[in-house]
């Protein structure tokens, strides 16, 4: 797959801000005028399969916290990589982390309120998960909720599944044990959960939120995404210490999965949610 050979460093893709969004909205051409289709082969759909039921098999119960978190661990020793300040983020993010914090959803609303990423959370627990913050939220409390999914009307036996998976796939620089123990891994919920059944769920039960604010943030997501390649590979800071610590075959994996994510929401085939939410008083 085209995946696999860019990554490998048999293709280069010369602007792939713009390129791979072409790509995936189908509308790069070549020289003499044919269109460039993507397919993926039975390989990755077993892949997928595979992580779904590992998903499900080993998603853990208990509540994610409410803050944001690299969902890299960092190693013994290596502690002390602070990325530049990144005013595109929440001030709030911690002050020492492994990496970058790239394909996290990290854009948020208010530098106040507490954030959640509900693509951390196992699609198996959503709907307790969601129940558990709104019997935890105090009354009056807000709370920002970000969320990665498909566009409502997209199939699953589809192309474009693979294809928007391939970002959420656990990264292959990291161990089983640390993506397993992470609490920022992120799951298969994007895939399978769409912004209206979130917001029922969180204005349902016996201790439903007042939805605030639901915004599509794509484009504002998008955008950080490729500062964060753009600071991957330009910014000597950040190159020197993601390869120092990870490897230059992790730098090469971790810069290509964060701009495929971001030319995924250019294409429109994803979409970035931010949610502010509130528990009456």
């Amino acid at each position: 797959m085209l995946y696999r050979d860019i990554l490998g460093g048999q293709v280069e893709l010369r602007n792939p801000r713009e390129h791979l969004s072409a790509l995936f909205a189908g509308s790069l051409t070549t020289v003499s005028g044919l269109v460039v289709c993507l397919d993926a082969d039975y390989h990755w759909w077993i892949k997928l399969l595979g992580w779904m039921v590992s998903c499900d098999l080993f998603a853990d119960a208990k509540h994610a916290e409410l803050r944001k978190e690299s969902r890299f661990p960092s190693k013994a020793g290596q502690s002390d990589y602070c990325p530049p300040p990144d005013h595109t983020t929440n001030s709030a993010q911690p002050k020492h982390t492994s990496v970058p914090l790239s394909s996290l959803f990290l854009n948020t609303l208010h530098d106040e309120f507490p954030v959640l990423s509900l693509d951390c959370v196992p699609y198996r627990h959503l709907e307790s998960h969601i129940r558990h913050l709104q019997a935890a939220l105090a009354p009056g409390a807000f709370l920002v909720l970000g969320l990665t999914s498909r566009p409502a009307n997209a199939s699953f036996w589809s192309p474009s599944t693979i294809l928007t998976a391939v970002p959420f796939f656990p990264r292959c620089f990291l161990n089983d044990r640390d993506q397993q123990h992470s609490p920022a891994q992120r799951t298969t919920t994007p895939l399978f959960t769409s912004i209206l059944s979130v917001l029922q769920l969180l204005t349902t039960g016996p201790n439903m939120l007042t939805v605030e604010v639901a915004r599509n943030v794509s484009r504002e997501y998008a955008h950080f995404l490729h500062g964060s390649v753009d600071r991957l590979e330009n910014d000597p800071y950040t190159r020197a210490a993601f390869v120092r610590q990870w490897g230059m075959k992790a730098w090469a994996e971790e810069r290509l999965c964060t701009a495929w994510e971001a030319g995924l929401l250019d294409a429109g085939l994803l979409e970035g949610w931010a949610i502010v939410v509130c528990k009456p008083e």
